[in-house]
């Protein structure tokens, strides 16, 4: 019988956090796949719920993917992983997905993070920087600049690079928007990023590019790498259009369309110095037969198998 990614992928407990089996001699990567089921900041910025069951309908969706023509999701060692438990704060639930990713990456596993709302993306690079140190570079796909303080205290799901900013785990030199709308922000976030002199690329500016958005989104990380740095993407799965990306927790009209999306998930894959990519904001109750939720899991397939592709450096 043919073999899905179910049954190759290793088995771990659900809320089970603990250190990640060490990468096997001579394996080309190993990859696991965290979860954060929790869409609190989602609700304190007065979002569409339903991010909290992501992960699960994300990992439902890969389950029951192939392994490609050529085998190569079989070549990368996956693990199923776990989810984070949501604790009794988001700040709890961020400070244990930031150890658990600082512990993956520790261990030469590459941690595939599945959102949950995007404040989760502060934990995801935070995390890179716990582990790596400061030679760390980002890469926010999305529609949003997230960069809101926290208002009266409350975490947003539009505060992560606000965190990540103020925090000092990420440099503004290296940090990239990526797909911006305008629409999306308003001319304080815009004010607050030209302060910073962070890179923006809007959305119109990545499409006129140089062999389009993919191309660019390559060069970006192409450019980082070449400077010795690792490289974290978030994908926020706003970023595409809703025709093609309807359960997510602030759809947008415009956007990346689905092949873009599936493009930048494969380049991720392509470069040893991507570390660690993360997929935020699906919202399995507010999607369209599931369709979201394909899209994410297809962007992870095109990204293991990219990884499956990569030849071992001697």
């Amino acid at each position: 019988m043919p073999k899905k990614i179910k049954d190759c992928w290793a088995e771990k407990s659900p809320n089970s956090p603990g250190r990640s089996a060490p990468a096997r001699a001579g394996a080309r990567r190993a990859v696991e796949l965290l979860g954060a089921p929790d869409d609190r900041g989602v609700l304190n910025v007065g979002g569409r719920l339903g991010a909290n069951r992501g992960p699960a309908a994300a990992r439902r969706a890969l389950s029951q993917f192939m392994l490609g023509m050529d085998g190569a999701v079989g070549r990368v060692r996956l693990g199923r992983g776990f989810d984070v438990a949501p604790g009794l704060s988001i700040e709890e639930a961020h400070q244990a997905l930031r150890e658990a990713v600082a512990d993956a990456l520790r261990s030469g596993v590459a941690p595939l993070v599945l959102g949950g709302g995007h404040d989760y993306g502060y934990p995801h690079v935070a995390g890179a920087f716990d582990a790596l140190g400061a030679k760390i570079a980002l890469i926010n796909v999305d529609a949003h600049l997230d960069v809101r303080p926290p208002e009266g205290g409350l975490i947003t799901s539009g505060s992560p690079f606000f965190l990540a900013l103020e925090s000092g785990v990420v440099r503004p030199r290296n940090f990239v928007e990526f797909g911006i709308q305008e629409h999306c922000n308003d001319a304080g976030f815009g004010e607050y990023i030209r302060k910073k002199r962070a890179k923006v690329v809007m959305l119109n500016e990545a499409r006129a590019a140089r062999g389009g958005a993919v191309a660019y989104f390559e060069r970006l990380v192409a450019g980082f790498i070449r400077k010795k740095m690792r490289v974290v993407v978030s994908f926020d799965v706003d970023s595409v259009q809703m025709a093609h990306a309807p359960g997510v927790s602030a759809p947008q009209a415009d956007g990346f369309t689905a092949s873009e999306f599936l493009g930048m998930a494969a380049v991720c894959g392509e470069y040893r110095g991507v570390a660690t990519i993360g997929f935020f904001e699906l919202a399995p109750a507010l999607d369209l037969g599931g369709m979201t939720a394909r899209l994410v899991a297809t962007a992870m397939h095109r990204y293991l198998s990219a990884l499956g592709r990569q030849k071992v450096p001697a």
